[in-house]
């Protein structure tokens, strides 16, 4: 029914923010005539058939609103702040009846405002009380439906009808006063959070209030009584009843107590958007992420993984807080797939395709250029680090998690993790620089198709003829067959990008012989005009292939500018250093690498800006011919011979020679054994009284004699003195003044000494396997040491790690510790604290 459109013969004025259907109750008292009469007079029949609340205050066509305005004399647009609609923006849903202060309503002809009626108006913020949400005695939410006869009833009572009867309840709601709060309560400052915003609704306000719905949506299925008992034991109870009932999702609609569950997920979730910082944001998050770290029943332990579907829906600052709060506590994947070390960071995209085709733009090794800069130069695992860096790449923004990411260049692998962990740990902008590198390439692209070409190129076919050829034109010898099946690998290296360590390529190394010889051989030795060579077969092989691209290409460093990585700069290196340890003296990578104080991969790439010329050819020469008469001298033997005691094969190798022409240089100068050693004469009886009566080993009297044990060794077994093993040089030794626990561990033990020193660095870490990867060594064999260790103290000094808690020491382990501290202890543990010497053959 339309309405008349007739103006009303008495009018009453609309309060501000009060809630339409108020002022139709108090418009229908005012009149002496039921809700139900003035309704049609307004056009509002049909929205009173249904007797719900809802009806009322939502969802008018505004030409209808401006008609009521014009019946009821009051100004355009008067009523739009009357109804819920001005809040669609924010996404909340409508309680089904409104809350109310028995404070407020009090006063004569006071309002009922329509915020009441949002799920997030939980308190009153001028008398200083929780809103109640239903009538004490029947149950029901007031104004949840329409009161059949407003003239029995005033706006405060109850116009619900009684269970199992036909009654209205008709209780007057100012007789149950409103719960009272505390002044400093938490509640009523995230009262007035609320409100400020709903005064404003600008951007930023509409922002911060939807993100207030999500984390309260996310809370109420997450949180536990237990974690709201900073806010009073009412709000404990009220989420224990709510857990135990199992309400369903409109809790807000149905629950007595849910101005106090609104309270408590409001308070929770604004000191999650207006935390202080970053720890203290994650300190408040650890239970949205509950289920993903471990069971329910344990304290809230540290996340490992982040839910998409949990955050997706917050606003992007929001998002980039929370993300960063959780960064220092998330894995290496989880890091990178949000890019949470990033100032920007955010979630993958689901359907996003960009990280995905990152694949075609990336080789299976990185270019050595880039590799230079993320391998530490302290750092042997180079070929993980290698691996770990270019699978780590496809990471950022990738909707898919670890091994299907990674798959088509390599499967993730739970060493990936480890080993990306601790350079993350050492050098944090390493991340960054992942990232960064992506994000280049996800926005310029590469000009090299990786993907296509690892397609095309499985294998190259080299024959015999083509690599004579080469050989021919570059002024070097041909070699054997390992020599061209070498080649074959470095074109294949060269197109595809494939890192030769992967089992599933046909060229791959077959033993890590096979490995040095490649890398610290044929590449490391292969001449300027061999490399060129093979350079333009490769670009041949490209073109004939119908791929027209640059041979090799590699990402701009701009995007890694100023990061603190792990590696050097590729030109940071003594250029002419290098060329007088290379190319005068012939030295290896290893020698080069230790010389510079760079890695072998920093070499190998310095190594092929440098001019190199092909070997000389290897001739059977004899003494007296040139140049080897001029270069193999007396002084050049007592040099390199005597001094440095290279052996006839390395002397061979750094001067171009065969090994005949360096012998029968060296035989025609005189050299022909190394000297003796002058032969220390040991007093047979002075020896006998060491062994038996001070019972010292060999290696002890050795120092003393200033020669090698195994001569003291040999000494005694033709006395026929019992042999005692090197090993037990430390065990046989008393320490009377140090404490009972360290004499217990060192006395009558070999490598006592060494089991207190990796005690000590097994100390202040939280498991053994984190001790073991940081300090390099095996995880069975440090367990095996520390468990032997306290054997023989008699003593448990480590409480070991169980799921979320960490190892620590025990009481005595702790006292054991302080006892090795002492300066004479300390002393002692750094002088005879030696290594396992590996047996022979092992």
């Amino acid at each position: 029914m339309s309405g008349d459109g007739r103006t009303l013969p008495v009018r009453v004025p609309i309060l501000d923010g009060e809630a339409l259907d108020s002022w139709l109750l108090r418009l229908a008292a005012r009149n002496d005539i039921a809700i139900h009469s003035i309704a049609p007079q307004l056009g509002l029949a049909e929205r009173i058939q249904p007797a719900r609340n809802f009806a009322l205050v939502r969802g008018h066509p505004s030409n209808l609103l401006r008609q009521i305005e014009r019946q009821a004399g009051l100004a355009a647009g008067r009523l739009d702040e009357a109804v819920l609609d001005k809040f669609n923006a924010l996404g909340w849903k409508a309680t089904a009846g409104s809350r109310y202060c028995t404070d407020c309503l009090a006063t004569p002809g006071s309002p009922w405002p329509i915020r009441w009626q949002l799920p997030y108006s939980f308190a009153c913020v001028i008398h200083q009380k929780l809103l109640t949400v239903s009538c004490p005695v029947c149950g029901n939410i007031p104004h949840s439906r329409v009161p059949p006869r407003s003239r029995a009833f005033s706006s405060h009572h109850c116009a619900h009808l009684r269970r199992n009867t036909k009654d209205i309840c008709g209780t007057n709601l100012l007789d149950h006063p409103s719960e009272a709060l505390a002044p400093a309560d938490p509640r009523i400052a995230a009262q007035c959070w609320i409100d400020q915003r709903l005064d404003a609704m600008d951007s930023n306000a509409v922002r911060e209030l939807r993100d207030l719905e999500t984390l309260g949506t996310l809370l109420r299925r997450r949180i536990s009584p237990d974690d709201l008992a900073y806010l009073g034991r009412d709000s404990v109870e009220a989420f224990t009843e709510y857990r135990r009932k199992s309400h369903p999702r409109e809790w807000h609609r149905l629950h007595r107590t849910a101005a106090i569950i609104s309270a408590a997920l409001s308070v929770h979730a604004i000191s999650i958007i207006d935390a202080g910082g970053p720890e203290d944001r994650f300190q408040r998050l650890v239970v949205i992420f509950r289920d993903v770290a471990g069971p329910k029943h344990r304290p809230p332990p540290v996340p490992r993984a982040l839910s998409h579907q949990r955050i997706a829906q917050l606003s992007e600052p929001t998002q980039h807080d929370i993300l960063t709060a959780c960064d220092p506590h998330l894995t290496v994947t989880e890091r990178l797939r949000s890019r949470t070390c990033m100032p920007d960071p955010g979630l993958p995209t689901p359907k996003s395709t960009t990280a995905l085709d990152r694949g075609k733009y990336l080789p299976q090794a990185l270019r050595p250029d880039w590799l230079i800069r993320f391998v530490p130069p302290d750092d042997h695992g180079r070929l993980a680090i290698a691996g770990a860096i270019t699978a780590a790449t496809l990471l950022p923004g990738n909707p898919v998690r670890s091994s299907h990411a990674t798959g088509e260049l390599q499967p993730w692998r739970e060493w990936h993790n480890l080993m990306l962990c601790a350079i993350f740990t050492r050098y944090p902008d390493t991340p960054i620089a992942i990232c960064k590198l992506a994000a280049h390439l996800d926005q310029h692209g590469s000009p090299i198709d990786y993907r296509r070409r690892r397609a095309t190129f499985t294998d190259i076919e080299l024959t015999a003829h083509q690599w004579k050829v080469l050989c021919r034109g570059a002024g070097t010898r041909p070699g054997a067959d390992r020599r061209l099946f070498n080649a074959r690998r470095h074109l294949f290296e060269l197109l595809t990008g494939a890192a030769l360590v992967d089992p599933r390529h046909k060229l791959a190394f077959s033993s890590s012989f096979d490995r040095h010889e490649y890398w610290n051989k044929f590449e490391y030795e292969m001449p300027t005009s061999l490399r060129t060579a093979l350079t333009l077969h490769a670009t041949e092989i490209l073109h004939d292939a119908g791929i027209d691209e640059p041979l090799t290409w590699s990402p701009p460093t701009d995007c890694v500018a100023g990061l603190a990585l792990p590696g050097r700069d590729p030109a940071d290196i003594d250029t002419d250093e290098l060329h007088r340890l290379v190319i005068v003296e012939r030295r290896n990578v290893a020698t080069v690498a230790r010389g510079l104080g760079v890695t072998f991969d920093h070499v190998r790439y310095a190594v092929q800006q440098l001019e190199r010329l092909p070997f000389p050819k290897l001739e059977r020469t004899r003494p007296g011919d040139t140049p080897a008469f001029e270069t193999f001298t007396r002084d050049f033997f007592d040099r390199e011979y005597f001094q440095a005691r290279k052996t006839i094969g390395t002397i061979a190798n750094e001067t171009g020679f065969s090994k005949w022409t360096v012998r029968q240089h060296a035989l025609a100068l005189g050299v022909n054994e190394r000297p003796h050693r002058h032969r220390i004469k040991i007093d047979p009886e002075w020896l006998r009284e060491q062994v038996l009566t001070f019972n010292r080993v060999n290696q002890d009297i050795a120092r003393e004699l200033g020669i090698d044990g195994d001569t003291v060794r040999r000494r005694r077994i033709e006395l026929g003195l019992p042999a005692r093993s090197a090993g037990a040089e430390n065990s046989c030794r008393r320490f009377p003044d140090f404490p009972a626990a360290i004499r217990r561990a060192v006395e009558g033990h070999r490598y006592g000494w060494l089991r207190l020193h990796r005690f000590r660095q097994v100390a202040p870490h939280d498991s053994i396997k984190a001790a073991a990867l940081a300090i390099k060594v095996d995880p069975s064999g440090l367990v095996k040491q520390i468990v032997q260790l306290e054997r023989d103290i008699g003593w448990r000094l480590f409480q070991r790690a169980r799921g979320d808690t960490p190892m620590r020491l025990t009481a005595r382990g702790t006292r054991l510790l302080n006892d090795l501290e002492h300066p004479e202890v300390r002393l002692t543990l750094e002088q005879l604290a030696k290594p396992f010497r590996k047996r022979s053959g092992s």
